[in-house]
């Protein structure tokens, strides 16, 4: 996979770079996590503070656009991004282990304590 910086522009409200990059690859679209990592080794940044915002891939192309944000530091990214940008990059399989996590079952004496619903009285 090759990827090209076509634009890099700094946003200082927020802490962060925002770039726009050609990513060209003979095969498959590349995944999130193989642009994060190129791009962490271009700009020389953690791939902890790169959210990926979109990978467009047009029909017939063998070319992607990819818009991205680079953060100074994870911690900054965590503050001003939603936490399911981050759970794309990580994968299907790691969401899936996190929702598959047993829940703790309801205490026995606490349904037991319940009172069932009372139906009105009929007229």
């Amino acid at each position: 996979m090759k990827l090209e910086v076509a634009s890099d522009s700094k946003n200082p409200l927020y802490d962060r770079r925002e770039i726009q990059a050609l990513a060209s690859a003979t095969k498959a679209t590349p995944s999130r996590k193989q642009i994060m990592e190129e791009l962490a080794k271009q700009l020389g940044v953690k791939p902890d503070c790169i959210v990926i915002d979109k990978i467009e891939q047009r029909f017939g192309r063998q070319s992607a656009g990819v818009k991205a944000k680079v953060y100074s530091s994870p911690e900054s990214a965590k503050k001003f991004e939603k936490e399911y940008k981050f759970a794309r990059t990580e994968g299907k399989k790691k969401a899936a282990e996190g929702a598959a996590a047993p829940s703790a079952p309801a205490a026995p004496a606490q349904a037991a304590k319940e009172k069932p619903a009372q139906e009105p009285a009929p007229k």
